[in-house]
């Protein structure tokens, strides 16, 4: 399993790679998470 820590650094990363909305994004994220940890 990868660390959550590795994950959120690759989100930032990627939420400033891609200057994408920041709240858009964190909703993405936390909607992925969600789906992950339900399985």
């Amino acid at each position: 399993m990868v660390s959550f820590n590795a994950l959120l650094d690759k989100a930032c990363f990627y939420l400033v790679f891609s200057g994408e909305s920041v709240q858009k994004s964190i909703r993405k994220y936390i909607a992925t998470f969600l789906l992950l940890t339900s399985v």
